[in-house]
């Protein structure tokens, strides 16, 4: 083939460019294949070598923006001192009390959580004067709001104590939760707990009580 005003020497030239056009291109497309599937897959369901830690098979990225999620923390409960209207009580020289406590958790999303926590205490009162030693059981149910700080968790509840012997009553209860470090499914926590309670009985004054007591536990 003869291309017109070009001479032998530039003919072979552009034959040569062909040719490397030729092999280039087809590469190149062969190549940007897997990549546009790969832009498809992140688009769909994020980071997919993600895991999620948990028993789905979804990607980490799409399990995150998935809310509500259930939760839940099982641990002891132990107060150390009772102010009250008719005076002041410590662990260890007037009483002893230990509860346990559980609850399930409804993460609402990262931040905010609705924790349905009940505790049962069992006490030993100690004598004192004229007055004998006894032991009782109550149970405390006290739903909460709890919200995520970062490094640490407060959150606040309402509360009822439920048991023989137990006037009306009705209480709040700051918390303060720390997360300690994980064990396995699980991260061992350490929680204050500042409960005070308002109590009163038919023909009598109400009396108020405030008993800080320390909580820990494994939550998941």
């Amino acid at each position: 083939m003869r291309i017109s005003g070009l001479g032998s020497h530039a003919v072979s030239h552009w034959r040569s460019l062909l040719l490397v056009v030729a092999a280039i291109v087809p590469c190149q497309t062969f190549a940007s294949a897997p990549a546009e599937e790969g832009e498809t897959r992140t688009g769909l369901y994020g980071h997919a070598d993600e895991g999620t830690g948990g028993s789905s098979t979804q990607s980490g990225a799409e399990d995150s923006s998935t809310w509500p999620r259930l939760g839940g923390h099982v641990g002891l409960a132990v107060p150390m001192v009772k102010i009250a209207t008719g005076g002041t009580t410590a662990i260890g020289a007037d009483f002893l009390q230990i509860g346990i406590a559980s609850g399930v958790t409804i993460k609402l999303d990262e931040r905010w959580a609705i924790d349905l926590e009940g505790v049962g205490y069992t006490t030993w009162q100690f004598a004192d004067g004229g007055t004998s030693a006894r032991a009782s059981t109550s149970f405390v149910v006290d739903p909460g709001v709890v919200y995520n700080c970062g490094s640490f968790a407060t959150g606040l509840r309402a509360a009822v104590q439920i048991g023989e012997g137990v006037p009306f009553n009705l209480g709040l209860i700051p918390l303060v939760n720390f997360g300690l470090f994980p064990l396995g499914k699980f991260k061992w926590f350490v929680e204050l707990d500042l409960p005070f309670f308002v109590l009163g009985e038919p023909g009598s004054s109400a009396t108020v009580s405030f008993s800080p007591q320390i909580q820990t536990g494994v939550s998941f």
